[in-house]
């Protein structure tokens, strides 16, 4: 009688030990199921013009033009591998520069304009006439080294970018590995506790599914490719009306072969 006393005390402490320790199991799962990171497949940048630089000047009797080029962080013989790639060879070699130009801009979204080799110039167009001016985006001109560029139209400008995200490879990795150790730590619970339970844990009636704890629809895995839509609101410049003396600003964007747009300038040629 002892001895079965014994035993019986022995069985329902080890049940006891095995309840908490499967318990303390399922709350660890859920807490690494909770630690998963998702991150968005979709971000949005908006363009936000920066007034801060250099403006160059072009003015006359009818109109006066204050024009900003963004341009990206330069390092040095950035121009000069520009040059070559292009086949301008002879220039390349005149080009040669040794120093580092910082960006003026921080703005995300011109930065990435900029790298997939727009040239954004933020105008601001004042109207000298006395009378109205009717104009839009196709009335203006990028001169740089002596040549001119049609600014784009607003129709063609990209709504969105696609790029590869590190940052989705990385937490892909860890999502998996949050995955491998949860279901290693179901597992040892279940067979801790399955050969004593005998119809399994808090009235699952054995069924390992109610356990798990990622069902089929979890999503663990995060886009690698993610998009960047552009907003551009109000700061294009669309077509417009001028009263005499009204200014106007808002930016325009241009496809140059020119790797510095330091000395450019803008002109009106309807």
């Amino acid at each position: 009688m002892a001895a079965d006393s014994l035993n019986s005390s022995f069985c329902l402490s080890s049940g006891f030990f095995l309840r908490r320790w499967l318990h303390f199991a399922l709350v660890l799962i859920l807490f690494l199921n909770s630690g998963c990171i998702h991150l968005p497949s979709a971000e949005t940048k908006m363009v936000a013009p920066e007034t801060s630089g250099a403006f160059a000047l072009n003015e006359n009797s009818l109109y006066r033009i204050e024009s900003l080029a963004y341009q990206s962080e330069k390092y040095p013989l950035d121009d000069f591998f520009a040059r070559l790639k292009i086949g301008e060879f002879v220039a390349a070699f005149r080009s040669i520069n040794l120093t580092y130009q910082a960006s003026n801009t921080q703005n995300k979204a011109l930065k990435e304009l900029i790298e997939a080799g727009y040239s954004p110039v933020l105008v601001k167009f004042t109207n000298r006439t006395d009378r109205e001016m009717n104009f839009d985006e196709s009335y203006f001109k990028l001169i740089v080294e002596n040549q001119r560029y049609a600014a784009l139209p607003v129709k063609s400008l990209p709504k969105e970018f696609s790029h590869f995200s590190l940052q989705s490879t990385v937490a892909n990795v860890y999502n998996v590995t949050v995955v491998v150790v949860a279901s290693l730590a179901l597992l040892v619970a279940i067979a801790a506790i399955s050969p004593r339970g005998g119809g399994g844990y808090g009235g699952s009636g054995g069924n390992l599914g109610n356990l798990l704890p990622f069902d089929g629809g979890e999503r663990i895995l995060n886009d690698t490719t993610i998009a960047t839509r552009i907003d551009y609101r109000d700061h294009l410049i669309k077509e417009t009306v001028l009263q005499p003396g009204q200014t106007s600003q808002g930016l325009l964007f241009f496809k140059t072969n020119s790797a510095d747009l330091t000395a450019s300038w803008v002109e009106i040629q309807p």
